[in-house]
Order: C-alpha cells, then structure tokens, then sequence
C-alpha cells in the first residue's frame, strides 16, 4: 500500500500545482511552436516535463508574484521536481512519515479492539485512512480498468512495489523517466 500512496501523493501535488495555474489563469506558451499549452489536457508526464522547465517555473513565479505562500509552495516542491535526487530523498522522507502513520492508525485499531480506553485524535486518524483507502482503490479500480492483463489485486500490488523501487532507485541515479511511468501506472489518461 505505501508504494501506491507515495505515487499518489505526487500525483495529488502535480493536480494540484496544475489547478493553481487554471485558476490563476497562467498562461505558458510552448517554446518550440509558440502556441499556448493547453495545462488542462497535460498528461502527468507532459505536466512533470512542462513544470521542470526553467522558462515556464520563471512564468508561474511571475504569475504567483501576489499568492506569497502559493508561490513558496510551488518553490519548494519545483525544488523537488526539477532534481530527481532530491524528489527521491523527498519520497524517502515521506515515506517514512507515512509508515509511522500507518502504525498510528494500526495501533488506534488495536486499542479499539482490545477496548484499551480512550483515544485522542481518532476522528483524524478515521479521516486519514479513509483518505489513504479511496487513494489506493482508486488507483486499483483505473489499473483493472487499464490494464486488460492484471489478474488479481495481488498482482496489483507487487505491480505497483516494483515500480515505485524502480522509480526510487533511477531517483537516485538521477532519473525521473521511471517515476513519470509509475505515475501513469497508477493515474493512466482518460481514453
């Protein structure tokens, strides 16, 4: 499951830099045709090529000049994006963030069900694997649906682990050609 969760969640960043920019209204013109990219019909891949480059980050910074936090976010996160070692110690950091989470929440189970008493915080921790269960099953429902092969969710799964290691070991030879794959696995275009 953590490997699903990791590609979901630069997924959910690169959505989310990309409904910035509609709502914003940002403008990027492709510099070999000169016609305006259409950010909307962008696959993942072509919105991760289209926010790595230098002369589109420089239009979206100029674009954000007056959403301050906005501006730092994506700056931080572009940080990431354009340098594949980077985006690959920041998956590592996240995913061990997201592991002790889900002890967390294994543990507010336990004391559920072993009537340990009181808990603080269920309702968030409620919250957040209901969040973490409609990530992976979405991205389990647009796989059986994509990928006319895939037998079983098991094979979904070991699927999905060995793509994310392959993504997170070319990260750190300083490639990000295979996580642009994975992140297709788990989000393919609408056909």
């Amino acid at each position: 499951m953590t490997p699903i969760l990791m590609g979901v969640s630069v997924i959910n960043h690169l959505m989310a830099y990309r409904e910035l920019l509609l709502e914003q209204k940002v403008s990027l013109t492709d510099p070999v045709t000169g016609q305006a990219i259409a950010l909307k019909d962008l696959t993942l891949p072509q919105l991760y090529d289209v926010l790595t480059t230098p002369a589109h980050q420089a239009t979206v910074r100029a674009a954000l000049n007056g959403l301050p936090f906005a501006q730092l976010r994506f700056d931080q996160f572009m940080a990431k994006l354009v340098q594949p070692k980077e985006m690959g110690a920041f998956l590592e950091r996240a995913e061990t963030g997201l592991r002790w989470h889900l002890q967390r929440v294994y543990r507010a189970r336990c004391d559920i069900v072993h009537s340990a008493g009181r808990m603080i915080n269920i309702a968030l921790l409620c919250a957040n694997l209901e969040a973490y269960l409609k990530s992976v099953l979405t991205a389990l429902l647009a796989a059986f649906g994509s990928i006319p092969t895939l037998g079983s969710p098991q094979e979904f799964f070991l699927r999905a682990e060995r793509s994310y290691l392959n993504a997170a070991s070319a990260l750190k030879s300083g490639d990000a050609g295979p996580l642009k794959v994975f992140l297709v696995e788990l989000r393919p275009p609408a056909a």
